[in-house]
């Protein structure tokens, strides 16, 4: 909501000065849609009245309705050059030169801005969620999304594509069930090749993980690995040495904090293995899960 007052000063804080101009009439969205495509000014803010208070619009089709609103007016970058130098011309650029300034531009975009966050062994969750939060997202590599980790090919393209990306935080979730306390119960059952196959898929997708948490340590960036609280993967060598590296720490989460629900009830409680101190996770706590 913006005040009377902001609109009757020309100004908002924080922004640079502007001119207000009043619509009123028939095909309001349009007329608006209009303007913004005048190359000397460009059209910062559009709002409309109600009462003594003014409304933001973000879409202009919102004013198909409206008998009237209010056009904030700014000069745009050519406008402020052509006052700035006016014995400058502008002149036309071909195409291909276009072309290579983009990529230039793009080039040195990547080179000073790594990503932000990416994850492994789960389909676009973190990431799509860090996108609109306007972060840089980086890749999401799972099955899911045509990386089978498990294959050379597949293996070698996510770690060229991680160092390429530079992710800050790298988030992992590897595969549960060969781990689980559940599961335990059906390897009797099951055909022996068929047990020893699915434990070693899920060491290796562990071992992965880890592979990959340890380069982020060692990079000085920040590693997440979430997997339950009961997994026997806890107690394999790769997480161990994970868990005895400095300022690495483990949280106990209850699920249930964050909206899991299953029926009525649900304590369902998982590990999140990190890099950096936190006040919630400590080192103590650390030595307590190792001693649980």
């Amino acid at each position: 909501m913006i005040s009377e007052d902001e609109v009757e000063e020309n100004a908002f804080p924080g922004e640079a000065q502007g001119t207000w101009m009043k619509l009123e009439g028939a095909s309001m969205a349009e007329r608006v849609a209009s303007l913004r495509q005048t190359p000397h000014f460009a059209v910062s803010r559009v709002c409309v009245k109600d009462g003594a208070n003014f409304y933001e619009i973000e879409n202009d089709n919102d004013l198909e309705y409206e008998p009237e609103c209010y056009v904030l007016f700014q000069q745009t970058a050519r406008a402020v050059m052509e006052d700035t130098c006016p014995e400058e011309r502008e002149v036309s650029m071909a195409k291909s030169l276009k072309t290579k300034l983009r990529k230039a531009l793009k080039d040195v975009a990547s080179a000073c801005f790594s990503v932000d966050v990416s994850e492994i062994y789960s389909p676009p969750r973190v990431t799509t969620e860090a996108k609109r939060q306007h972060l840089k997202a980086g890749g999401a590599y799972d099955l899911k999304t045509g990386y089978n980790l498990r294959m050379t090919k597949d293996l070698q393209r996510m770690w060229n594509e991680l160092h390429a990306d530079d992710p800050e935080l790298l988030l992992g979730s590897p595969p549960c069930t060969p781990f689980l306390p559940l599961q335990e119960l059906n390897f009797p059952k099951m055909d022996f090749e068929k047990a020893v196959t699915l434990v070693g898929e899920g060491l290796e997708h562990v071992v992965t993980t880890c592979a990959a948490a340890k380069w982020q340590y060692k990079r000085g960036k920040i590693f997440v690995l979430e997997h339950p609280l009961r997994s026997k993967a806890w107690e394999e060598e790769c997480m161990l040495e994970l868990m005895g590296l400095p300022e690495v720490h483990v949280c106990v989460v209850d699920q249930c904090a964050y909206g899991l629900r299953v029926g009525e009830k649900l304590n369902k409680k998982t590990n999140l293995l990190h890099h950096k101190q936190s006040s919630h996770c400590t080192r103590a706590e650390t030595q307590m899960f190792r001693r649980s």
